[in-house]
Parts: C-alpha cells; sequence; structure tokens
C-alpha cells in the first residue's frame, strides 16, 4: 500500500470510448457512469421502475432480480454481466477518489446548451464555451484560496495527528481525513493471535454497526499500514480502521508514503512537470493543447464562407479611389 495506485477513467457505455480506453491506457480501471445506468434504465426496465420500492433497491441488483421476477430482462442481465465495470466494489485497488458518475461532463454540456439554440453556428458556441470557462475558472479560483488560507478547526483539541493534517491538507480535504478520524474513535478494535513484536495485525470494526470486520496489518518500525477495505488505494487518505490503530499506537504525524499531494495544499502552487517524451510514444500535454487550439481555429474559419475574389477586387478599386 502507498504510491501512486492506478487510475480510474469513468464514462457511459459506449462502445468506441471503451475500445479507446483500452488501446490508451491499458493500465487503467474502466468504469461505468452509475447515473447514466440509472438513465437507460429508463427505456429498458421503466415497467420495474415504476413498482413500489425498485428505485430504493435498484442498486441491489441480486436482490431485485429475485424479488422483482425479472430476471430474464435482457438489459438487466447483460448490467450483471458487466457488474465489474459499475460496482465500486470491483474496483477497490483502483484509485477514483469516490467519484460513481461521470456528470462533469453532462454539466458542462448542459451549461452550454442553455445559452444556445439551434439558429447559431459554431462561432457563436465558441464564444459562449469560451464564457462558461472563464466563469467556472474564476469560481475555482476562489475556492482555491480558501483552500490555501482557511483555516479549519480541529475537533479533538491536542490530537498530533489532526494537526499535522491541518498543516499539508486543503481545507475539503482534511474536512474528509478528520470524518475518517472521529469515525475510527467508534471502532473497537481486537488485536489478532500470532502477532510479533513488531508485526501487527488487529479485527477493526464498529460495534452493531459494521457487518464484518477490516483486518488492519501494522510495522511498528516503519509504521507501513495495511487494510483490507483498501480505502487509501482507492480515495487517497488514510481510512478509519488504519487511524484507530494509528492513535492506539500514538503515531503523532502521518507517513510520507500516505500523503498524496492531490489533496495537500502543495498541489495548488506548483506547476505542471512536462515529460519530454524521448522515451515514450506519448505526446507532452502542451504540445497536444497547442494542435488542439490550432485546428479548432481552422475549423472556426472554414466554416465561414468565403467571397469571391472579385469582392476583393472591388474593394480594393474602391480604396484607391
Amino acid at each position: 500500500m502507498g504510491g501512486n495506485p492506478p487510475i480510474t477513467i469513468m464514462t457511459d457505455q459506449a462502445p468506441s470510448i471503451a475500445a479507446w480506453i483500452r488501446n490508451v491506457f491499458p493500465d487503467a480501471r474502466h468504469r461505468l457512469c452509475t447515473w447514466h445506468i440509472g438513465e437507460i434504465s429508463k427505456k429498458h426496465i421503466g415497467q420495474y421502475r415504476a413498482l413500489d420500492g425498485f428505485c430504493d433497491t435498484f442498486s441491489y441488483l441480486l436482490k431485485m432480480l429475485t424479488h422483482y421476477k425479472c430476471a430474464e430482462n435482457p438489459w438487466l442481465k447483460n448490467l450483471y454481466t458487466i457488474r465489474e465495470m459499475w460496482c465500486p466494489a470491483y474496483s477497490k485497488n483502483y484509485w477514483s477518489g469516490g467519484v460513481l458518475s461521470s456528470q462533469c461532463c453532462e454539466t458542462t454540456n448542459k451549461s452550454v446548451s442553455h445559452r444556445l439554440n439551434k439558429t447559431q453556428g459554431l462561432c457563436d458556441f465558441y464564444h459562449v464555451f469560451l464564457d462558461v470557462i472563464s466563469e467556472w475558472r474564476s469560481k475555482q479560483n476562489g475556492h482555491d484560496y480558501r483552500n490555501w488560507k482557511g483555516r479549519p478547526e480541529v475537533a479533538a483539541k491536542n490530537c498530533r495527528i489532526l494537526l499535522h493534517a491541518r498543516t499539508i491538507y486543503t481545507i475539503e480535504a482534511y474536512v474528509l481525513f478528520e470524518e475518517q478520524f472521529l469515525k475510527g474513535m467508534a471502532c473497537s478494535q481486537e488485536e489478532k493471535r500470532g502477532n510479533t513484536t513488531i508485526e501487527k495485525s488487529y479485527y477493526v470494526w464498529r460495534p452493531k454497526k459494521d457487518l464484518i470486520k477490516h483486518e488492519v496489518r501494522f510495522n511498528q518500525e516503519t509504521f507501513v499500514v495495511d487494510c483490507t477495505c483498501q480505502y487509501f488505494t482507492e480515495m487517497g487518505f488514510l481510512c478509519s480502521h488504519l487511524l484507530r490503530v494509528y492513535h492506539a499506537h500514538c503515531n503523532p504525524k502521518i507517513p510520507n508514503l500516505y500523503i498524496l499531494k492531490r489533496w495537500t495544499k502543495a498541489a495548488m502552487c506548483s506547476h505542471l512537470v512536462e515529460d519530454d517524451g524521448e522515451n515514450s510514444n506519448i505526446v507532452a500535454t502542451s504540445v497536444w493543447r497547442e494542435q488542439t487550439l490550432r485546428n479548432f481555429g481552422r475549423l472556426v474559419d472554414a466554416s465561414f464562407p468565403k467571397p469571391p475574389l472579385k469582392y476583393f477586387r472591388r474593394v480594393a478599386v474602391v480604396d484607391k479611389m
């Protein structure tokens, strides 16, 4: 555990995008957007969605198939076949940040479409798109400033690991970390048999709350930890079970191994380091960006009909007069 785990890419069920991901990002985990699955279900199983309680149990696919007797529905059978692409339980060892939906692109489409109509052209779209992006960037800059300059209150005063987390994480990241810490304080732990003086293993769970007990392995010399819930691999934060063990052993700070830069204040003031691509076939982002802007500019120019040559001759004669 530790380091940068493989990434997760969230999309809808478009076959062309799935093929592209397999070719361009072979090590990534391709997952399906749960929101899109819910929207597509209106078309394929609308008659079942109208039944009382069906939508509440839609995520529990196996129970739904037996309770509502819809196991022979072809769309549901195919959805179960590809369950590894949309069920979070199968992607715990890939980093996703807890994202279950690809609604970011849907939000972009909606924000742009509300300001356009069918009679407007590509150039109008371009200007509207720039306005939307400018507004989002302005809001993001204000949000980043609050995260950088803000100082959240610590839930447990004089708790050194929380004080350390407050100094390195942004406000929102610290809130997520603190939630896991407080959740861990409500857990019980039981030492597993066969432990050594250095390597320890514990069962950690919340009484009358959790159905299973997660196993936490802890090295007292290196402070390396691992938990069967795999929350760190998926989210990039130490889980409540690991924090419970850390607190029991009076660990005063988060080891560097478990601090992902993406959640820290340092990530907000750093610059992207480009890869020159000498030893790979990957194009640097700056080159790709410039090429994309040029292609888009040519597309906009090509969308306007060019005036005939005699128009320019007429203008030149008028200028001479």
